[in-house]
């Protein structure tokens, strides 16, 4: 502190600063500071340092008496308040320097001085200083014309305004001054007196004029009676509660006298509403509606001065024209067409920023909303309302809503001219495949336009309008077909398919059943349920957000009928056409949904069901364990639900058929042994017993949505599943089990960036796209050398070199070497003859011996890699999270827990870690460990391991090794995922943190054929070099762990790094060594890995 309490010094600026900095960052250091300083003295200093001509920190210091001014006021009101306006009083009318005194000072003195009052309620804690404050704002916005100060008036007129509003009627006294004012003012200042005068007008046409009367009696306010000053504050407002002034003011009766004031001031706001800025316009016509509605004028006083901003380019404006328009719809009849019209275009315009174009939408369904009882405004304009190829995903989505508002005007209207006993209804359909969803469609070629019908092929376009708005509008998301199901425009195509159903039943009013029955037996429900079935049906990963739009409409009261009705539409055509196979339980969710309702008759689901699990059983080889558990339970959960849903005699014949199938043949046991337990109770116990028995213990199931158990969500309700719970739900098994790699990575992060099988062709991680096919295919005739035994000399590692080709007088002539390749994937052909020369010959014949020693993992296995890791079980984390969920300390239970032997450590059982990578790495088996002490507490962890060094091993860890088999040489994230016994037997399930695996750790040596000796394998390495370097054409730059080293004249040495990269490619490094640099080739057969040995070789220079 600079200084402490009493002393007198005044802050330094670096105090000042420090200050600022504590009051920002805790309540502590504002105590602190408060404590040494009392508030009114810090607001002293403030206030001298302000008046300072060197003060850096004038604007800092106005802001935190504006901020802090409650805490620095404190219950001393009147003194503070004092000061400020003391200080206002010696600052507004001082003449201005350019340097101590500015007019910027000044209208900041003015707004923090105006914000203090109005934060302490100084109307009630300081009456004398706010009418103080008062008068100087009145006496100096009375100078009216002096163009020196305009802005400062301007700024006064503003602070007089947020006190008005503040305190409803304030300056009520004043308003015929202020009104002269108004008039007197030529200087652009005159829109803030304006406003001013509008606010003061306002409040007294809602707040004080509020009684109707028919007297005549004459109430001249706007005549001026008494002077400016002195200002006092109304009695009414200064008795009033705090915060409540506007119920404090007194009402008087309306005359015919004070109707004529306030038209001889409306008439004058109105003369001169051009001279006001956009955001003043607004300002002044809300307060000016508002007005007019209290004193009961027409609305045709605002429509000449304001409808023609609707044709500008600015939003607010045409916000101006949207608000008079809502309040005084009357006075606009006829000319509805040209806000439409330009409302319409505004969306359309693509030079408009987009938040201008969503506004246009928005209110272009905000007048559509105030059409009561009348029809509909935006469905003529539906047309031009479809989304445009480059409109951002936004505007597409507003743009769907309204078009849904559209069709269900076209759909409402149709339906009701359809039920008109003056209108023939058509004839029904012909038979089709869906009979009850297929709409009327259009045959014609010249009547066919692109739509969702064609995206999910579904036909042809249906002919009514509200379904054909339907399609074609859906056709600017139709990504959703090829993205996630988590993308953006999956979320769209949703929610306008809500919006399309929802629009006709709005939740204003309690739509009738017979309205909610039009809807329903409308065409464009009919067309909505077609296109979701057919989206069930070709993109099943969609089930879920199929499911998120039933829910919604269930969980509403005014849709949930529209719901039901698409359950059944799912039951009646969705099941018939799901096949039986292994992409069935992707519709589990729906199914079960549909088994939850009691309406829907579960026969069907549960025939389907009987023939899914029978083709289960019989094509049952012996595997699938964790799998095949899993999809029994789900289809057991799916019993469960029907027991629960529906009585007995009306499903007892289909699920005893599917129960006793389960129970008898299938692989599972304790699948088995819950269908048997089922069949029992289906057979045995009446059908309201049965719920009560399943329903019993549901409360003790906790953490049902937990991601662990959102597979198999409808089995944890199950009793099978509920010995599986774990105890502690709550707790995070990552928290206090650690797996982490034996040795850090030298380049983090760039797993994050791989996209997997983009630059490779073929299939399985792009097996096919041999470099050495293409560069070898071609026919080449040359002469070979005189002495073509000394360059075949290379090949004497190789033992298949007659296979390769056979000599000839000056070229050798081989087979097309890309048979080999070929013949492995298709029947035998006839060879194709090629001729090249003797250097590639011999090239050819190392490559491919050497390829032959590469493992194929598309026959057998192929390459492997190992990743140690590292697997700890903190049980002093583990008690401390029990004792924080439970609000409990129990330090003193982990002192005796750990001061026993080791045998009465905590310790967990067998543990079984699965992993899983989204990387091309094929099926990665899991790890199991028997049982993992308790890794001691830091207090004791140091003496306990100078005694396992002793037995040279670490008791509280397991090695963990994770064999890996690449597909393609990239880096990746393995997921591990555990489940183990605790002590006391209970089943715990998580996700532990995922392992890097770096592009290092797929650095291995080349395959060695086994006819080649230790002692020759430099050499081998050095010719198969040789060949790669010179088969492979792309050249860059950087470094590996392996090479074979030669001395060169004028350098440090010469290196040649072979690296083989699994499953079959290579990366070749040849380094020129010198004093102060060094030169490095690279070539690869797999360039997309070149961006890691980047970063790893920038890792490595950054680790020195």
């Amino acid at each position: 502190m600079a200084a402490e309490k009493g002393s007198g010094k005044l802050l330094l600026v670096s105090d000042w600063e420090q200050l600022l900095q504590d009051f920002r960052t805790s309540h502590d250091l504002q105590h602190k500071w408060l404590t040494s300083w009392p508030g009114l003295t810090i607001i002293d200093q403030a206030l001298q340092s302000i008046t300072k001509k060197e003060s850096p920190l004038k604007p800092q210091l106005l802001n935190f008496l504006e901020e802090n001014a409650e805490l620095l006021v404190g219950s001393d009101t009147v003194a503070g308040v004092s000061m400020l306006v003391e200080s206002l009083r010696n600052i507004l009318p001082a003449p201005v320097d350019g340097s101590l005194i500015t007019h910027t000072l000044k209208e900041q003195m003015m707004v923090m001085v105006t914000t203090v009052a109005i934060t302490v309620d100084a109307i009630h804690n300081a009456t004398p200083q706010l009418e103080m404050l008062t008068e100087i704002l009145l006496v100096f916005i009375s100078r009216t014309n002096y163009a020196a100060d305009r802005h400062v008036r301007a700024t006064a007129c503003e602070c007089l305004r947020e006190l008005e509003l503040a305190h409803p009627c304030l300056l009520h006294v004043c308003v015929a001054h202020v009104f002269a004012l108004c008039q007197s003012e030529r200087t652009h200042a005159g829109q803030s007196y304006k406003i001013l005068l509008t606010v003061i007008l306002h409040n007294m046409a809602c707040h004080m004029y509020t009684i109707k009367s028919r007297s005549s009696g004459a109430q001249p306010f706007l005549s001026i009676t008494i002077p400016l000053v002195p200002f006092s504050v109304p009695p009414f407002l200064a008795a009033s509660s705090p915060r409540q002034e506007s119920l404090s003011v007194p009402a008087k009766e309306l005359t015919a006298g004070s109707l004529k004031e306030f038209k001889r001031a409306v008439a004058y706001l109105l003369q001169r509403s051009e001279l006001l800025t956009e955001f003043g316009m607004l300002e002044f016509v809300a307060r000016f509606i508002n007005i007019a509605r209290a004193l009961n004028l027409h609305g045709s006083l605002l429509k000449p001065q304001f409808s023609s901003l609707v044709h500008t380019f600015s939003p607010v404006l045409c916000h101006v024209v949207l608000l008079i328009y809502s309040q005084f719809m009357d006075a606009f009849e006829g000319d509805e067409d040209v806000i439409l019209k330009r409302l319409f275009y505004l969306c359309r315009e693509t030079h408009q920023p987009l938040p201008v174009r969503l506004l246009g939408v928005h209110w272009l369904l905000g007048v559509e909303n105030l059409q009561k009882d009348k029809h509909s405004v935006i469905a003529p304009l539906a047309s031009g309302l479809y989304p445009l190829v480059f409109d951002p995903l936004s505007l597409k989505a507003a743009k769907l809503v309204a078009l849904a508002h559209c069709a269900a005007s076209l759909a409402s209207s149709s339906s009701s001219s359809s039920s008109s006993p003056l209108v023939s209804k058509s004839p029904p359909l012909t038979p089709n495949p869906q009979p009850k969803l297929k709409p009327k469609t259009s045959s014609s070629p010249g009547n066919r336009r692109v739509g969702l019908y064609k995206v999910l092929a579904i036909g042809d376009s249906p002919v009514d309008p509200a379904s054909r708005i339907l399609d074609e509008g859906l056709l600017c998301v139709s990504a959703f077909t090829w993205l996630p199901s988590s993308s953006t425009e999956t979320y769209t195509t949703f929610h306008a398919l809500h919006k399309f159903l929802t629009a006709a039943i709005p939740h204003q009013n309690q739509s009738s059943a017979l309205e909610v029955a039009a809807f329903t037996d409308s065409s464009l429900f009919k067309t909505i349920q077609l296109i979701l079935v057919k989206m069930a049906l070709k993109l099943r990963y969609l089930v879920p957000q199929i499911l998120a739009l039933l829910d919604r409409l269930m969980e509403c009261n005014t849709h949930q009928s529209l719901g039901e009705h698409l359950l059944r539409t799912f039951n009646e055509d969705l099941l018939p056409e799901l096949e039986p196979n292994c992409n069935l339980p992707a519709y589990f969710p729906l199914i079960e949904r549909l088994a939850e309702n009691v309406d829907i008759p579960p026969v069907g689901l549960l025939g389907l069901l009987t023939i899914y699990v029978r083709k289960r059983v019989e094509e049952h080889k012996g595997d699938g364990g964790l799998k095949l558990w899993l999809r029994g339970s789900q289809v057991l959960g799916i019993c469960r639900t029907v027991l629960m849903h529906h009585k007995s005699s009306r499903i007892f014949q289909s699920l005893s058929n599917l129960l006793s199938l389960m129970c008898l043949f299938f692989p599972d046991l304790e699948v088995r042994d819950t269908a048997r337990l089922y069949l029992r109770m289906l057979i045995s116990v009446p059908g309201n017993r049965i719920q009560e028995m399943l329903s019993y213990g549901d409360e003790r199931v906790e953490e049902v949505n937990a991601p662990q158990y959102t597979n198999v969500s409808s089995l944890l309700h199950s009793p099978s599943a509920a010995g599986s719970q774990p105890r502690q739900p709550l707790l995070l098994v990552g928290a206090y089990i650690r797996l982490t790699r034996e040795n850090s990575l030298l380049v983090r992060h760039s797993w994050s960036l791989v996209l997997y099988n983009t630059f490779q062709t073929g299939v399985d991680g792009g097996y096919k796209d041999v470099g050495l096919v293409g560069q070898f295919s071609k026919i080449v005739v040359e002469e070979v050398s005189e002495h073509p035994k000394e360059e075949i000399k290379l090949l004497k590692y190789g033992t298949d070199q007659e296979k390769g080709g056979s000599s000839t007088k000056g070229v050798i002539v081989i087979d097309n070497p890309s048979s080999s390749f070929e013949d492995r994937e298709g029947p035998h052909s006839e060879p194709v003859r090629r001729v090249m020369d003797a250097r590639t010959s011999e090239i050819l014949g190392i490559l491919r011996q050497h390829f032959e020693e590469i493992p194929d993992f598309r026959n057998g296995l192929g390459v492997k890699i190992n990743i140690r890791c590292q697997l700890r079980f903190m049980g002093e984390t583990l008690q401390r999270m029990r004792a924080e969920a439970d609000g409990t300390s129990d330090s003193e239970d982990l002192v005796d827990v750990y001061s026993g032997n080791l045998e009465a450590w905590p310790a967990i059982y067998a543990v079984v870690i699965s992993f899983t990578s989204t990387g091309l790495y094929g099926q990665i088996p899991s790890v199991h460990v028997p049982f993992l002490l308790s890794e001691a507490p830091e207090r004791k962890l140091q003496a306990l391991r100078v005694e396992a060094a002793k037995d040279d091993k670490d008791i509280f860890s397991e090695t963990v090794i994770i064999e890996l088999e690449p597909r393609q040489p990239v880096p990746t994230l393995v997921d591990a995922k555990i489940i183990f016994s605790d002590e006391d037997g209970t089943s715990v399930s998580g996700q532990l943190d995922s392992i890097p695996v770096g592009i290092e750790d797929l650095f291995l040596r080349a395959p060695v054929p086994v006819d080649v000796l230790p002692h020759n394998y430099s050499d081998y390495y050095f010719t198969l070099f040789d060949a790669l370097f010179e088969a492979y054409q792309s050249e860059g730059g950087g470094l590996g762990p392996w090479g074979l080293e030669e001395t060169t004249k004028g350098g440090l040495g010469s290196f040649l790094v072979l690296i083989f990269l699994p499953p079959r490619y290579h990366l070749l490094l040849k380094m020129e060594v010198s004093d102060w640099s060094t030169l490095v080739r690279i070539r690869t057969d797999h360039w997309p890995c070149l961006a890691h040995v980047d970063e790893f070789l920038e890792a490595l220079i950054m680790s020195r």
